[in-house]
């Protein structure tokens, strides 16, 4: 590949070491993240404020001989080769963020995860839904499944990313006997539903149980201390890189720190110039540094450089919360575009122009087309075409669509009987796909896909190839959006009566259940307890053998 022979030709003119650890601190809205950060960096609590998007600290430093962490703001390269950089990353809890969130969750990072320890632990069955996330124990469990997406390598039991549990909040117990309790209570309930099974394998060390207003410095040093330990172990800490890369990244990294947050591509090659001249191996640079999310650069939308990430997802914060319209947006927007946005996720072009205005590097409009696009490309928005007919023309939406905010089932499967019925038409039984895991954007961004492709027909019969071919044009789009998130995918082929609910796990069947439940061409649908005909099934969605999907990345 072209990318690989520019990297050993750039190896060539001299090679260093990349010392970095990048951790990412993740876990539920108010559970004390941005605390914990303040007390591992020797910082006070008091000017403690709500994370908008991600929080990105790179003035760390870990000393490999003891584990000591220095944190000096006007550090801006290693002092000697006994010290690791360190980066912390503070993700927002919000939920309306976890989707987003998805993108900047990679392979080679410690994961801190935090829990709010006097919360309800329990762990139920979720599906990603507002009600979804109850319990602390669902918020453990999502983020546990998340990171698993990602695991690319492992040794023995271990998994790759390594998560390290934070409980917080212990000071919320008026004894230590009651704390106690509640600690054996927590770590009995984490041990039964997480780590005994598989995804615990990338819990490293025991859990951390902290307060952040009370606990002595001797916690939050030991939990320094298996981070440290944990950072010195892992070798993809240590990348050998051109020598001419890391100088540029120390360039782009103080630009960062003065809080230049986005640059022409232009002004970027010529500040390259005098370290990397040669402009495809810049460019094989700038695609390396936006697959570890340094920076985030498109090649084939080379406008502009987002030198710091957290900037866009920013801008993409001014456009999801919706609580925080102001005055001037309620009078100057319709009642029409507000429904819209809030339940359908539709963003008109001046409900942007509303929304951007609460950020003022983007409210002058200078950078708005490039910032929606490198959001249509992450996913984070999509704009339609549509076609009135497979013979016309496309027709670009003039609005932009947010997946992460439209509400769940718009339509129930009690409407989409009744229309069945006042049309006269016949309904197919349901396909269903049953994921392991699957990330919150995954179906509404395959939704947008079908809505830019396709549009509605009519047939009066269709056969077998046809129910094929929809369902193999399904799979290969959850293929290609598996791999722009970089996540492993297992997931089942299942279908369903068409006189069922396909949100019950009752009665959804495989080829394989199918062919074992089969008598005399019947089988017992296990939502309603009949005998259905097999041939419903095998003549539209399961009758093909791969009825199990894994994709791995």
């Amino acid at each position: 590949m072209q990318t690989n022979r520019i990297y050993m030709e750039a190896i060539k003119s001299g090679k260093d070491v990349r010392r970095y650890v990048r951790i990412n601190v993740i876990g539920e809205n108010g559970a004390g993240k941005s605390s914990l950060i303040r007390r591992l960096l020797g910082q006070d609590i008091d000017a403690v404020r709500r994370t908008d998007g991600i929080d990105i600290i790179n003035n760390i430093q870990i000393r490999t001989s003891d584990g000591e962490w220095i944190v000096n703001k006007d550090v801006t390269e290693m002092k000697s080769a006994d010290f690791v950089e360190c980066g912390l990353w503070n993700f927002a809890g919000h939920k309306d963020y976890y989707a987003t969130h998805q993108n900047f969750l990679t392979p080679h990072v410690i994961y801190l995860l935090v829990s709010d320890i006097s919360k309800d632990s329990t762990f139920t069955y979720y599906d990603h839904d507002d009600e979804g996330f109850d319990s602390i124990g669902n918020h453990v469990d999502f983020w546990f499944d998340s990171i698993n997406s990602l695991c690319r390598d492992s040794t023995g039991y271990k998994l790759n990313p390594p998560i390290i549990m934070v409980c917080t909040h212990s000071d919320k117990y008026e004894s230590s006997e009651k704390l106690k309790a509640r600690e054996c209570e927590y770590k009995d309930n984490f041990d039964r539903n997480i780590r005994f099974h598989k995804k615990g394998g990338h819990m490293r060390r025991d859990l951390h149980f902290i307060s952040n207003t009370k606990s002595d410095e001797k916690d939050i040093q030991a939990l320094k201390e298996d981070i440290s330990k944990l950072a010195d172990s892992m070798d993809y800490f240590a990348v050998a890189l051109p020598t001419k890369w890391i100088q540029l990244e120390l360039k782009l990294s103080n630009l960062k720190n003065s809080n230049t947050n986005i640059l022409p591509f232009e002004e970027i090659r010529k500040r390259a110039q005098e370290i990397l001249p040669d402009e495809k191996e810049l460019l094989s640079f700038l695609n390396y540094q936006h697959t570890i999310r340094n920076i985030l650069f498109f090649e084939d939308i080379r406008d502009y450089i987002i030198l710091n990430p957290n900037w866009l997802v920013k801008c993409f914060g001014c456009l999801v919360f919706n609580e925080r319209y102001n005055e001037r947006s309620d009078k100057t927007s319709s009642p029409t575009e507000r429904y819209q946005m809030k339940n359908t996720g539709e963003l008109t072009d001046e409900i942007i122009d509303l929304m951007f205005e609460k950020d003022p590097d983007i409210a002058s409009g200078q950078y708005k087309t490039y910032i929606l696009a490198v959001m249509e490309r992450f996913g984070m928005i999509v704009k339609l075409q549509r076609k009135a007919s497979d013979n016309d023309g496309c027709q670009i939406s003039k609005s932009y669509f947010m997946p992460s905010l439209i509400k769940k089932q718009l339509i129930s499967v009690k409407t989409i009987k009744k229309i069945c019925r006042t049309i006269a038409c016949n309904a197919s039984p349901w396909l269903t796909l049953e994921f392991e895991f699957l990330s919150l954007s995954y179906a509404n961004h395959i939704l947008f896909d079908y809505l830019r492709e396709y549009t509605i027909w009519e047939r009066d019969s269709v056969d077998v190839a046809t129910y094929h071919s929809v369902l193999m044009d399904l799979c290969e789009k959850i293929e290609e959006l598996g791999g722009q998130l970089k996540q492993n995918i297992n997931y089942q082929i299942k279908a369903k009566c068409s006189n069922g609910d396909y949100s019950k796990m009752s009665g959804r069947i495989s080829l394989e259940e199918l062919t074992e439940a089969c008598e005399v061409g019947q089988y017992l649908c296990g939502e309603h307890s009949c005998m259905h005909k097999t041939d419903e099934m095998k003549k539209t969605w399961i009758s093909l053998d791969n009825t199990t999907n894994a994709i791995s990345y």
